[in-house]
């Protein structure tokens, strides 16, 4: 079974007052899992999923709950290096038994 994610706060403040929310810091990426097909790369700093802000890790577990039950492209805006990119994970009902979150620890 999948191992729990570690949360690792980016900033002990969110991005912008007017925002709010969490930054998710990726701490590692699984070899083969759908992160790394998607490009995520250890350092990255997840801002929004589908356009949403995060106020907890339940809400990017919420967010990549429903985006795999519809089978969607799941949109992660990311900080890297001080640059802001948006990364597409294809999501397709399989089975990942590997550990994390979508293949990543956050």
């Amino acid at each position: 079974p999948p191992q729990p994610s570690k949360v690792v706060p980016a900033r002990s403040t969110p991005t912008s007052p007017a925002l709010g929310g969490l930054d998710l810091l990726v701490t590692q990426v699984m070899e083969d899992g759908p992160a790394q097909a998607a490009g995520v790369q250890v350092g990255d700093v997840i801002t929004a999923a589908n356009s949403t802000r995060m106020l907890s890790l339940g809400d990017f577990t919420t967010i990549v709950r429903t985006s795999f039950e519809s089978a969607a492209v799941m949109q992660l805006a990311v900080q890297r290096e001080g640059a802001a990119t948006d990364l597409a994970l294809q999501l397709t009902p399989s089975s990942w038994s590997g550990p994390g979150v979508l293949g990543m620890r956050v």
